[in-house]
């Protein structure tokens, strides 16, 4: 297959977390703690607006910690790839990269989740895309080019 070179793309690419699906999700968790405090002191259901105040002042909190993480989760470039979860890898280490999809174990035919994976001489990578800066279009055309790049 002949590589055509995409000028567009850049000499190299970080994708970090999606802040603004984080710091979404923590507004409409502030909103349901809101709810579970109106429910202990208006409505008497101490049970149902403690759980409601519990969950959801862990998943603000966990929504603004992953919302302030500054660390890209993916570097690639011509080189080769680098994940927080596996480090840098060369394209001559790298077999078998592709962006794949499954459906969510729960619901099977209404959540698919796009992930990022590839084989290495001492593993495999998998990483999903979900709550990342990028989708799998994008992925896909990321590893197009930087793996062409790579053999040129």
């Amino acid at each position: 297959m002949l590589f055509t070179n995409d000028a567009d793309i850049p000499a190299e690419t970080r994708i970090y977390v999606s802040k603004l699906g984080k710091i979404f999700m923590a507004a409409i968790m502030v909103i349901c703690f809101t709810a579970g405090v109106t429910l202990i002191t208006v409505a008497h259901s101490y049970i149902v607006g403690i759980i409601m105040c519990v969950v959801s002042g862990y998943l603000v909190f966990d929504s603004i910690k992953r919302a302030s993480n500054n660390v890209p989760q993916i570097i690639i470039n011509s080189e080769g790839i680098e994940t927080v979860m596996s480090g840098f890898h060369s394209w001559k280490e790298i077999k078998n990269e592709t962006v794949g999809s499954e459906l969510d174990d729960v619901t099977k035919d209404k959540v698919i989740y796009y992930y990022l994976a590839y084989d290495f001489i001492d593993g495999n990578e998998k990483i999903y895309l979900y709550g990342l800066y990028t989708n799998h279009w994008k992925m896909k055309q990321l590893l197009r080019v930087y793996r062409g790049r790579s053999m040129s």
